[in-house]
């Protein structure tokens, strides 16, 4: 029988944060139109807008989501 083994880097944290990216110039927000399906987390020490849908949890400094978006997964605002 085979297992499967998960090796983990302890120089990365346990959950991803936006701290943890660098700061950079305040610029427009990320948007996720309505024709874009994103799979994965999404961090962003900026602001960040969704029309579109994501699977997978959103970390932002703001978060802005439209009338149709389908989010699967949680949303923090840091």
């Amino acid at each position: 029988m085979l297992a499967k083994t998960k090796e983990v880097d302890s120089a990365l944290p346990a959950q991803p944060t936006a701290q943890n990216i660098p700061a950079g110039p305040k610029g427009p927000p990320s948007i996720i139109n309505g024709e874009l399906i994103v799979r994965g987390a999404l961090i962003s020490q900026g602001d960040v807008q969704i029309d579109g849908r994501v699977e997978g949890d959103i970390r932002a400094a703001s978060l802005v989501v439209g009338d149709k978006v389908r989010i699967i997964g949680d949303g923090f605002v840091e």
